[in-house]
């Protein structure tokens, strides 16, 4: 019988502790363990939408779990912009673009900036044989 809340299969859980981040109340552990059971028997009744609420709760909590070694551990909450940020928009919301997305954004400047020289060559081009004629 687990200490934390009561509940035999909570033993089984147990946290380790990873690059000294502690993240979490003594009143938030027990919550913390009755998630990832929760989690678990979901997982075992194949109540797969269940196991992703209660995982997205766990997620909330910064908690990071091994499921394999029925372990888990707090990490500090990571950035939400990793490839490109962009300030908000006039809906107020930021746009984060994947790394896919800047590419061929600046793919596309690149494209742009290539076809207005070649206008303008062609314009030059055009232009000096007209008046040479």
């Amino acid at each position: 019988m687990c200490c934390l809340c009561g509940s035999p299969s909570a033993m089984a859980w147990k946290r380790v502790w990873v690059k000294g981040f502690e993240g979490l109340d003594d009143d938030q552990i027990p919550v913390v363990v009755a998630l990832l059971v929760e989690r678990t028997s979901a997982k075992a009744r194949k109540d797969y939408a269940a196991a992703d609420d209660c995982a997205e709760k766990l997620r909330k909590h910064n908690v990071c779990w091994i499921d394999e070694k029925q372990e888990w551990y707090t990490s500090e909450p990571k950035a939400k912009a990793k490839a490109g940020f962009r300030p908000a928009d006039s809906d107020g919301k930021a746009k984060v673009l994947s790394k896919k997305q800047l590419r061929n954004k600046r793919q596309a400047k690149k494209n742009k900036l290539k076809a207005k020289k070649m206008a303008e060559k062609f314009a030059a081009s055009t232009g000096a044989s007209a008046a040479s004629s």
